[in-house]
């Protein structure tokens, strides 16, 4: 008797438990135009930085990012 109750129990609790996955369905197909601004007022000793504000992602919140180019940096060449 009491292994019918043992298995009523964990038969039990093993159908109660349903994981269903709930997912965000995040959209891909947003353009977002992203301006940045070189920063003058940083002493480096090369290159430049320059600042994207309210970067857009689809995890954490928007938030400032610095972006450092190097002096020989071109938008030309493919990296």
């Amino acid at each position: 008797m009491k292994f019918l109750k043992l298995i009523l129990i964990l038969s039990l609790c093993f159908f109660s438990c349903k994981q269903e996955k709930k997912e965000a369905k995040i959209s891909d197909n947003v353009e977002v135009k992203i301006i940045t601004q070189k920063l003058d007022n940083i002493i480096l000793s090369s290159g430049t930085i320059h600042r994207i504000e309210s970067f857009p992602s689809k995890y954490v919140q928007p938030r400032n990012v610095d972006v450092w180019l190097p002096d020989n940096y071109s938008k030309d060449k493919k990296y």
